[in-house]
């Protein structure tokens, strides 16, 4: 996502079937996955040097990966670019943090990551997939509240229609 971010800042326009290529390739590759059980790693007891960890690691100015993992997914994603993740996922300190946080760490960020991306392509994916017959406020409600593997059934739905519309032709 941080090579489409300097993509985009240097002027190149994703369209739509450059999003579902980088949509299934990271359904393929399980970069985004169902939430992740944030309480469980993040806030019990049992982790309090994980949690002090946390509070040492910063993402941003004024941001902890600590303050990350308190965050909601969608407050989240308005705060760091892409490549501020990737940035912070090559650091030492990241990696050194015991496996079951690290990993709970990479979900978390991934989806904050994924999410918005997905939000923003998917709607037009599905306003396409019901030829625009459903108000966009509707098609919201409906898209924030499928599970990621419905996400991509919309994604394959939507190329098997446009490839049967191109056979019509």
């Amino acid at each position: 996502m941080a090579v489409v971010e300097r993509l985009e800042k240097r002027g190149y326009q994703l369209d739509r079937n450059d999003a579902l290529t980088i949509i299934k390739f990271s359904f393929k590759h399980g970069l985004f996955k169902n939430s992740v059980n944030v309480d469980r790693y993040f806030y019990s007891h049992a982790h309090e040097r994980f949690l002090k960890v946390a509070e040492r690691l910063t993402l941003a100015p004024n941001l902890s990966l600590y303050d990350l993992t308190r965050l909601r997914p969608k407050e989240a994603e308005k705060l760091l670019t892409y490549s501020d993740y990737y940035k912070f996922t090559i650091e030492d300190d990241f990696n050194s943090l015991p496996t079951a946080h690290y990993v709970a760490c990479v979900a978390h960020m991934c989806e904050i990551m994924w999410g918005k991306f997905y939000r923003v392509w998917i709607m037009d994916v599905f306003l396409v997939l019901k030829r625009y017959r459903l108000p966009i406020l509707c098609c919201r409600a409906i898209i924030e509240n499928l599970e990621s593997e419905d996400l991509l059934k919309i994604c394959l739905a939507t190329e098997i229609d446009a490839s049967e519309q191109n056979q019509n032709v």
